[in-house]
């Protein structure tokens, strides 16, 4: 019965006391386990669906996400190897986070981790002000530029100089008010 896989658990438990079935004899040292335990004991404690352990969280150090290479990223809850170099890439490309929450905003990184390394995450030092008088390809490159408001800017940089804090951002017609606030802390102070 236990070689008809499309046979549910609880099909094979109501069918098995109807059936006669002989014991197998051990052909190597590997099958004499199925000898010592019932074999209906044996697929319920191999059956993955119905013994799920919780795992058991580990005192980890805490980690700076503003400096912390792969090798830190990794020994947060739910970061592997690949979460890890997005989160270094989008941190390059940001010039630093500013905020814990800018983690939810890399690539398939959820807030449920953010929830269970809640005191292990820390920022510290500054981020890197963007230089906006930089050319429009280059600009598009960061990630909150889009190729329009990157070409908005770069405009406005030819016409009336450099922009250095958020006010003068809000003096450009066309930029989104939801992108002047995610490049304030990336601004120099007023």
């Amino acid at each position: 019965i236990y070689n008809i896989y499309y046979i549910d658990s609880t099909t094979v438990s109501k069918l098995l006391p109807y059936c006669i079935l002989d014991k197998p004899k051990p052909k190597n040292k590997w099958s004499k386990k199925y000898n010592t335990k019932s074999r209906t004991d044996t697929f319920y404690k191999s059956d993955r669906r119905t013994t799920k352990n919780p795992k058991v969280k580990k005192n980890r150090p805490v980690v700076d996400i503003n400096t912390a290479d792969t090798t830190e990223l990794k020994s947060l809850y739910g970061i592997g190897s690949f979460f890890a170099k997005l989160i270094v890439r989008d941190r390059e490309r940001l010039g630093g986070f500013h905020s814990i929450d800018q983690l939810t905003k890399v690539w398939g990184i959820e807030e449920a981790v953010l929830i269970d390394n809640k005191d292990r995450i820390v920022i510290s030092g500054t981020v890197k002000p963007i230089d906006l008088t930089i050319p429009k390809d280059s600009l598009v490159k960061h990630p909150y530029f889009n190729w329009t408001t990157a070409n908005i800017v770069s405009r406005y940089v030819k016409t009336h100089g450099p922009i250095t804090t958020s006010s003068e951002l809000n003096k450009i017609h066309g930029i989104p008010d939801s992108l002047i606030i995610k490049l304030t802390p990336y601004l120099a102070k007023e």
